[in-house]
């Protein structure tokens, strides 16, 4: 059977490996040119010098038109030991004229030349950025950020030391839609991320929830992978827990659907608005965290409540209220290790519907 042109293309596209591709391209001249746009669609990812020499020599051919089918670059390099490497890695991005993914995995490569990151704030086609954080001390990227000509819709970024991502990603305001970043306080109050949705932050300590209110007024999903919940907090906590009660009596969210952290920090955020979903991520380890999820649920009255415990013992919780009656599902992950024993297994199990009891 002949297959015809359109079909063979069509096949092409579907292959899972770009091996694959690459291979079926190599058999004739016809395929070889059109394969190169659907090659290029899944994305190249350079994490040796030698890649990066076998990737320049192949995107130089064609008089250098396979650059306007780059879309998606990931580099995964800690340093270019010799000057023709780094010509090399310049020349791509300012040739990617139209690339819209940029994935940095190392940013030590970006302290080894002080136009790494001057190009990258030169790009003007980026959608997506990517900048992750291997304890390089002399890297912070919030000059580059800052510099940014590209409006990003999507953003995960380790700040490296403290940044505030509203002030430093203002350039994007106006097209932000999902943020992922670690290392980052929250000060700036005046310029609005209208189109943010997603707020994913590690190693954020909770604090004032104002500036984002103020900065995500339509955001759906908060997610915060910050600090244990242990007690070496809980005065700021306290403290933090009552000015945003006094803040959100005048502005709160409107569209939060999703909230993910542990008991701890949700008890500091004090979140004043009904939401589809909490996660507790970390918590329930004595009876002063069941009095603050209490009053977390009070503050957001969730639909969905989904609690992970670690090292739950029912001896320490005598007298563990009742689930309101406004949840619709309760999801709770423990860890039974601890239960070494059938007699605290069922003792256990008495007491979560006893809790579950509606």
């Amino acid at each position: 059977m002949i297959l015809n042109f359109d079909i063979l293309l069509v096949i092409m596209s579907h292959l899972p490996f770009t091996g694959d591709i690459f291979l079926l391209m190599r058999t004739c001249h016809t395929l070889y040119s059109p394969g190169v746009p659907i090659l290029l669609s899944r994305g190249v990812k350079l994490n040796t010098p030698r890649k990066l020499a076998h990737f320049y020599k192949f995107m130089s051919a064609d008089a250098g038109n396979r650059y306007n089918h780059l879309r998606v670059l990931a580099i995964d390099i800690a340093f270019f030991q010799h000057e023709r490497y780094k010509r090399m890695f310049l020349n791509v991005l300012r040739r990617a004229h139209k690339l819209e993914d940029l994935s940095v995995l190392d940013s030590d490569l970006l302290t080894t030349d002080t136009r790494f990151p001057t190009i990258i704030a030169k790009l003007t086609s980026l959608k997506v950025f990517t900048l992750a954080h291997y304890g390089s001390e002399n890297f912070e990227p919030a000059n580059m950020l800052s510099l940014m000509l590209s409006k990003l819709v999507k953003a995960t970024i380790d700040f490296c030391e403290f940044e505030d991502p509203i002030d430093r990603l203002a350039n994007s305001a106006s097209s932000l839609e999902e943020l992922d970043a670690v290392h980052v306080y929250f000060e700036r109050e005046d310029v609005q991320y209208t189109k943010m949705k997603t707020l994913c932050l590690e190693f954020w300590r909770v604090a004032e929830i104002g500036p984002l209110i103020h900065s995500y007024p339509n955001l759906c999903t908060l997610e915060i992978q910050g600090y244990s919940a242990n007690e070496s907090y809980l005065v700021n906590a306290v403290v933090d827990r009552a000015t945003n009660q006094a803040f959100q009596l005048q502005k709160s969210w409107k569209m939060l659907d999703s909230v993910h952290a542990n008991i701890v920090e949700l008890y500091a955020l004090a979140i004043n608005c009904k939401i589809h979903s909490l996660n507790v991520a970390d918590g329930l380890y004595n009876i002063q965290h069941i009095e603050m999820l209490c009053a977390i649920l009070a503050d957001c009255r969730p639909s969905i409540l989904h609690i992970h415990c670690m090292g739950f013992k029912t001896e320490r919780f005598p007298d563990i209220p009742s689930i309101p009656s406004e949840l619709v599902e309760v999801d709770l992950q423990v860890n039974l290790e601890e239960l070494s024993t059938s007699d605290e297994l069922d003792r256990f199990l008495v007491s979560m519907l006893s809790v579950l009891r509606y």
